[in-house]
């Protein structure tokens, strides 16, 4: 694994065990937040992995993400749209806009626990990937 995946990596596991504390204090628009930073930064890990790019604009991380998995073998499809659907959570958390007008506890328990499996399986992706090939 190249230093700059480890990089991503590190902070997409950090940024989840925050969000994890931030959901169990009860703030679940600060928890679903921060779960979709840590698909944000595990994607970037992929990208990088793959391309050595990093890319400047959380559209252009999910546009490059869509694009490097869409054929690739060992992405589990149900992960793969993770990271465009929690980045709802990020506009309504940081503007107020996009389909959504609240989160709920639940809701963020969702987007938490489907952090966890995308990470997860993306770190083990890059791991057998690119580690042993």
């Amino acid at each position: 694994m190249k230093p700059e995946t480890a990089r991503f990596a590190d902070q997409a596991r950090a940024l989840l065990a925050r969000a994890e504390v931030m959901l169990r204090a009860g703030l679940p628009e600060d928890a679903a937040r921060t779960s979709y930073l840590a698909n944000y930064h595990m994607a970037q890990a992929l990208i990088y992995e793959k391309t050595e790019r990093i890319m400047k604009t959380h559209r252009g991380v999910q546009s490059e993400f869509a694009r490097i998995t869409r054929n690739g073998p060992g992405v589990d499809k149900t992960l793969r749209g993770v990271l465009s659907r929690s980045y709802d959570f990020k506009a309504f958390a940081d503007y107020f806009t996009g389909p959504i007008t609240s989160i709920s506890a639940d809701e963020a328990a969702d987007a938490v626990a489907a952090s966890q499996r995308f990470i997860t399986h993306l770190d083990s992706l890059i791991t057998i990937s690119f580690d042993n090939g």
